[in-house]
């Protein structure tokens, strides 16, 4: 958030409120399903060591294509000028069989780090020891996203990516309709 608002989408960025755990957790949701989409799509990334830069390759097509890796790339709308958000959100919905169960998620997202930290009315937390290599290695995954996400916004602070305003408009209206449902 704090690069996207020293970049150019400090309008949109300025919704998401970065100490509010549902919106954090929104946030994180939404990378988790674009690096869904990502490996759905086949997409592997690579570093052209002559340019210095990031390069994605997608393999769905019977001729695989290469593309260099920026924001841009990204769209949830066929015109991928459009910053309309709907799409983006129709996306996110999808993931859950109906708004409840989506809110649902959310929030026990937005609660896991105090009931993984503080002790509540059943004692101490405890947790598998399965559960921290799982959820380390997704969230690694979208670790490094989102800071490669960040970084993409600063080398092209010139140009605003429609994804990013997408995204972070759906990621209001998805905090808001949490929030109300809370």
């Amino acid at each position: 958030m704090w690069s996207a608002k020293a970049h150019g989408y400090k309008d949109v960025a300025n919704c998401v409120n970065v100490k509010d755990h549902r919106h954090k957790s929104v946030v994180v949701e939404f990378a988790r399903m674009v690096a869904d989409d990502a490996g759905r799509a086949k997409m592997s990334f690579t570093l052209h060591q002559e340019k210095d830069d990031l390069f994605a390759r997608i393999d769905r097509d019977e001729e695989p294509k290469i593309y260099h890796l920026n924001l841009g790339l990204i769209s949830y709308n066929p015109d991928g000028e459009d910053t309309a958000p709907d799409r983006a959100l129709d996306a996110f919905l999808s993931n859950f069989p109906d708004d409840r169960r989506m809110v649902e998620a959310i929030n026990d997202r937005a609660e896991f780090r105090n009931r993984a930290i503080y002790a509540g009315k059943h004692g101490t937390p405890s947790m598998s020891a399965e559960a921290p290599e799982l959820q380390l290695k997704q969230h690694t995954v979208i670790a490094i996203g989102l800071i490669w996400a960040a970084m993409d916004m600063s080398r092209h602070k010139d140009q605003r990516a429609a994804f990013v305003i997408q995204a972070l408009g759906a990621v209001k209206r998805i905090s808001d309709e949490a929030a109300k449902k809370a």
